[in-house]
């Protein structure tokens, strides 16, 4: 009961925070259009994203939601994914100027710490699980 797919999510959505954190201000440092800085809009859709398949094996994505409550334009990040490639991506419509990564150097950045960090995480994700375990026998569990 314990070694299930959800609990394999719980850890890396509670190891991925320092990442989305350092996207978060990568982006709020960042010059956009019309010399605003940062993006509320895009900040604001830095998450800790699941699939179908990746439900099914325990895990995620961080990244930029786009979907469900971020589905509408004004508060999705669809448009982050250019900014990250620029003019590498692969759009016959759209010119973008040039690459201006956030996700990358985030990660290249955090990735030591999160790596050191999982085992914390998991132990205290699996604390959590214990006592729910204790607490209401295996009907905690469906």
């Amino acid at each position: 009961q314990l070694n299930n797919p959800k609990n394999l999510v719980r850890i890396f959505r509670k190891n991925s925070k320092p990442l989305q954190e350092k996207i978060k201000s990568n982006i709020s440092g960042m010059s956009f259009k019309n010399e605003n800085i940062g993006s509320t809009q895009l900040q604001k859709s830095v998450g800790f994203i699941t699939t179908k398949a990746s439900r099914k094996f325990g895990g995620g994505y961080v990244g930029l939601r786009a979907r469900g409550a971020y589905k509408n334009k004004e508060k999705s990040g669809f448009y982050g994914a250019w900014i990250e490639v620029g003019r590498n991506a692969q759009s016959p419509t759209y010119k973008w100027g040039p690459a201006k990564p956030f996700i990358e150097p985030a990660y290249k950045a955090t990735k030591n710490k999160l790596m050191v960090n999982m085992l914390t995480d998991a132990r205290s994700v699996m604390y959590k699980e214990v006592q729910k375990l204790r607490k209401l026998g295996t009907l905690g569990y469906s």
